[in-house]
């Protein structure tokens, strides 16, 4: 990278959450154009964190040279909406990312860790594979203990998911778009105080949010003919005038 990681991740994340792994790697694979995703979370007791594991697989394009030199370069977003900057969150909870990725009949497979040097040459296969497949493998967590039992339980990262990229999927869905992202949980200690235990969850076109439109009048400032319109979901208001 351009500039010293530890640095950047202190100064643009001084208090990331966890579910900003998770949210960093569902966005690259979303603009990679994957429709299947796997978050495959292992730990073998909550307060064991230095047990946790997190490989995320998906079917997007891959690590192509346009988008390798785009990961590998600080402060080179992809467009207007990116700030370029979101994966140095991965440093801040684990100190290396094992990344493979197969497109067509190549494969780049390189380390990302603190001073990553961007050398990571393109393999040849021998075959030209059926489907594509990028596998990024977290380990070696780096803080002293998960916060929240919600960071790793599927029903929980289930929901927040849907909420946070509910305008991007519900996109997918009206395009007809078929997607699945499944979560699971393998851990050795339950809780059953909290909930915590082995488990898994699926987020398919079906469990987003039906969206409706409402029509509210404001009789005090509008005229009486007049109306505003705005987006409406049962789980929440979005404030998005047509008018």
């Amino acid at each position: 990278m351009d500039i010293e990681t530890s640095s950047a991740i202190k100064l643009f994340f001084p208090n990331p959450s966890l579910a900003l792994v998770y949210y960093e790697a569902l966005a690259n694979a979303l603009d990679a154009g994957a429709t299947e995703i796997d978050i495959e979370i292992s730990i073998q007791t909550f307060t064991a964190s230095e047990t946790l594991n997190v490989k995320i697989t998906d079917n997007g394009l891959g690590f192509t040279d346009e988008s390798f030199n785009r990961f590998k370069t600080l402060m080179k977003p992809k467009d207007g909406f990116h700030k370029g900057i979101g994966r140095l969150v991965f440093l801040n909870y684990f100190d290396s990312i094992e990344i493979t990725s197969e497109w067509d009949d190549n494969r780049r497979k390189f380390l990302f860790k603190e001073n990553f040097d961007g050398q990571a040459p393109v393999e040849k296969l021998p075959e030209v594979s059926t489907s594509n497949q990028t596998v990024l493998y977290f380990a070696n967590f780096s803080k002293e203990k998960v916060k929240s039992y919600d960071d790793l339980k599927p029903g929980s990262l289930k929901e927040r998911i849907i909420s946070h990229f509910l305008p991007t999927l519900n996109d997918l869905r009206d395009r007809k778009v078929e997607f699945k992202i499944s979560i699971s949980l393998e851990t050795q200690e339950s809780n059953a105080q909290k909930e915590f235990f082995s488990s898994d969850a699926v987020i398919t076109p079906d469990d987003l949010p039906e969206m409706k439109l409402k029509e509210i009048r404001d009789d005090a400032k509008l005229m009486p003919t007049q109306a505003s319109t705005c987006i409406t979901t049962s789980r929440r208001r979005l404030a998005l005038p047509i008018c």
